[in-house]
């Protein structure tokens, strides 16, 4: 082997290296900003179930009192 033809295997592999790097790049960025996307998506899905739980909190907490306040009733009535 030369090194006409050392130099060109040479080259044909850091060429070869340098295109497998941009598309390993390529495809990393693309799943960070899809990665991103869903986190963001997440966050959002979260907010509303805290604001869901939050109010089934307090519709638990008004039927509480509404079954507090019927027994007080119904205690006064038998007694």
């Amino acid at each position: 082997m030369t090194i006409d033809e050392r130099l060109q295997a040479l080259t044909e592999s850091v060429e070869l290296l340098t295109s497998l790097h941009r598309d390993l790049e390529r495809e990393t960025t693309e799943k960070i900003r899809s990665l991103a996307v869903i986190a963001e998506h997440n966050e959002v899905r979260a907010a509303q179930m805290d604001k869901r739980a939050a109010q089934m909190m307090e519709a638990i907490t008004r039927l509480a009192r509404v079954a507090e306040n019927h027994e007080r009733r119904i205690n006064d009535l038998e007694g």
